[in-house]
């Protein structure tokens, strides 16, 4: 017989993770000390998450399938592409308000070295960028030459670093309101065209 799952641990699991990967880095959060943080035994939290890195990436597949879901709902809606990256960042600032671990974890693993995205969030990732991009262009919102990886670098890295530099107050600026979000939408969808002109 099955033993029952205590959701109340695995939700102290997941957020003790989350917790040791923003302040630690992938390298520094052991599974010990994310189930002791958690108040778990290391074999319970063995039963969900055979290792580090399923548990990480399980982590990150939330977090990133929002953002895919987002994206793809507001690439198949009716609106300009100025309006689906406001929209966009508009979701991410919020985000950003309500669940700031989430931002600063998805923030970290995008720059550490230790660890890796796997090759279906990638590949997730990439046709959602596809999808976008292609939009763009027949808006001519873009320069034809632009590729995935610049809407990725435009539309997720680069809000989410600005989110993070805030949290830090890096520049002496904390917080966000609606002025910084019709500005990082100006600049970004500015960008997009800046090639085209040259």
């Amino acid at each position: 017989m099955a033993r029952p799952i205590d959701q109340a641990k695995l939700e102290r699991i997941k957020q003790a993770a989350k917790e040791l990967v923003v302040n630690m880095g992938y390298g520094g959060a052991s599974i010990a000390a994310i189930a002791k943080k958690a108040e778990v035994a290391d074999g319970y939290l063995y039963r969900f998450y055979p290792s580090k890195q399923l548990l990480v990436e399980d982590l990150l597949r939330s977090s990133v399938h929002l953002l895919i879901n987002k994206l793809e709902g507001l690439n198949n809606e009716n609106i300009s592409f100025r309006e689906l990256v406001y929209n966009l960042f508009e979701m991410l600032f919020e985000m950003a308000k309500e669940q700031e671990l989430d931002i600063k974890f998805m923030y970290v693993l995008m720059n550490d070295y230790n660890f890796q995205v796997s090759s279906d969030q990638r590949t997730q990732i990439r046709a959602v960028c596809a999808q976008i991009l292609t939009k763009g262009k027949q808006e001519n919102a873009m320069d034809k030459s632009l590729h995935e990886e610049d809407i990725f670098i435009m539309l997720i890295v680069y809000p989410i670093t600005l989110l993070n530099m805030r949290m830090k107050n890096f520049f002496d600026k904390s917080g966000w309101n609606t002025n910084d979000l019709t500005k990082m939408v100006n600049l970004c969808t500015a960008s997009f065209l800046s090639t085209k002109n040259q």
